[in-house]
């Protein structure tokens, strides 16, 4: 991961996108180190405590980046900050305020410097690109602040991802301002926009999670063409969707193998009250085996977990390639994204295993191990077939994120019943 460091400015006041404290950069990859502050004779308090909360986002970017948010305490974020818990208190109302507050500060500033890039530029066409490029500057630029918004924010609770939410419809606002300038065009919705920023955002995220510390020259200039080609099939109808062949699906009965046997009892347990209540205990009874025949199989909660998300996974990816395989080679997508939505609509455990973090814990929902493909290129791959090795990598990484998180923000709320509705527009962009 490419390490940057915020640093505050000095003697800096709260003069910045809507109101947010100012921050300067540093990319030299080394651990801030933050001078006690020492107000002199006449400094102003207000002048004082933006000082102080500037200092705090820094530490929160810092120490986010180095352990996650889960690991970070308000004592460490005033040992980085070299300001006391008691000033911490009169700034913020707790952790989770701090986070919040600093995912809004680095959302506003990449925001107001893509807006910037764009400024005297009448082509719309140009205006997007001058835009993704400033985009994924911002990325390279401020590496830590890139990785609390795009990973963390995702990651931290509800009310964390309520705020990603925010920052996403922030974007297609944007997005969707730039489009209604193209000549002779209805307009897109807004869900065409949100799914546009979701497989971008899947881009960079992945950009993010691969620890390159720089972005390739190519990589907003494809996003460009790729969201370009969306806002041309957006106007106008969708096709129709294929319907799917029948035929028996993989399917998601476990064996009788002590695996199998763990796998369905932790998918239950999981699903049905959470990763945080999950013991060993509890798995291998409600699996009907004993702890040395568990442990024969698993060394602990996590890696049964992981396995058994894996295990409804692939069977939720292994039937949309079928349908995909016995539909019409040009409705193939069509008919995956299909399949796929109809599973996460009617399994709700499924749902759960993939998207919710109370269910799996953070670890398993963005997990990068080195050895094996994340869900999104899996997807890419299930979307595809055979042609995904022959796309553009970032028009299928674009294409599957999209899908994979349109589904999942309506797969775990109440919108569920409106997969079946969003296949039409899904198939069509994907």
């Amino acid at each position: 991961m490419g390490k940057g460091s915020l640093a505050p400015c000095k003697r800096s006041s709260e003069a910045n996108v809507a109101g947010s404290p100012e921050v300067a950069i540093k990319s030299n990859g080394k651990r801030q180190q933050f001078a006690k502050l020492r107000p002199g004779p006449g400094l102003p308090p207000s002048e004082v405590a933006a000082n102080q909360r500037t200092r705090f986002h820094a530490a929160m970017i810092q120490l986010v980046a180095e352990r996650g948010y889960g690991k970070v305490t308000v004592q460490d974020l005033s040992g980085v900050a070299k300001v006391s818990t008691r000033a911490f208190y009169e700034n913020f109302r707790g952790k989770e305020d701090c986070f919040i507050r600093t995912h809004d500060l680095v959302v506003r500033r990449a925001a107001k410097h893509v807006l910037a890039s764009q400024a005297g530029e009448s082509d719309w066409r140009k205006r997007l690109q001058l835009g993704f490029r400033a985009f994924f500057r911002e990325l390279e630029r401020e590496p830590r602040a890139a990785r609390l918004a795009l990973v963390d924010a995702y990651l931290d609770g509800p009310v964390a991802r309520e705020q990603a939410r925010k920052a996403e419809l922030l974007f297609s606002i944007m997005l969707a301002e730039s489009f209604s300038h193209a000549p002779d065009s209805p307009g897109v919705s807004s869900v065409v926009t949100e799914a546009i920023v979701a497989g971008i955002t899947g881009v960079a995220r992945q950009h993010i999670l691969s620890g390159k510390r720089r972005t390739p020259p190519h990589l907003a200039d494809e996003l460009v063409e790729w969201a370009l080609s969306c806002h041309d099939r957006a106007v106008g109808p969708y096709p129709t969707p294929p319907s799917i062949p029948a035929r028996t699906p993989a399917t998601t009965q476990p064996g009788t193998s002590d695996r199998d046997l763990s796998l369905a009892a932790v998918a239950k347990l999981a699903s049905a009250e959470g990763y945080a209540h999950l013991t060993v205990p509890r798995i291998r009874v409600a699996a009907g085996i004993s702890r040395q025949r568990f442990l024969g199989e698993f060394s602990g909660v996590d890696e049964c977990l992981s396995a058994a998300r894996d295990w409804r996974l692939d069977t939720a990816l292994a039937n949309a390639s079928l349908a995909r395989d016995l539909a019409p080679a040009e409705s193939g997508t069509a008919a995956a994204v299909t399949a796929l939505a109809a599973q996460f609509a009617e399994d709700q455990s499924l749902a759960r295993l993939c998207f919710a973090v109370d269910c799996v814990g953070a670890h398993c929902l963005l997990e990068e191990d080195g050895r094996r493909a994340t869900a999104v290129h899996r997807l890419a791959h299930v979307l595809y077939g055979p042609k995904a090795d022959k796309l553009p990598s970032v028009a299928a990484q674009a294409g599957a994120s999209m899908v994979w998180a349109m589904i999942g923000s309506r797969a775990l709320s109440r919108r569920r019943h409106a997969l079946q509705g969003l296949v039409p527009l899904l198939a069509a962009l994907a």
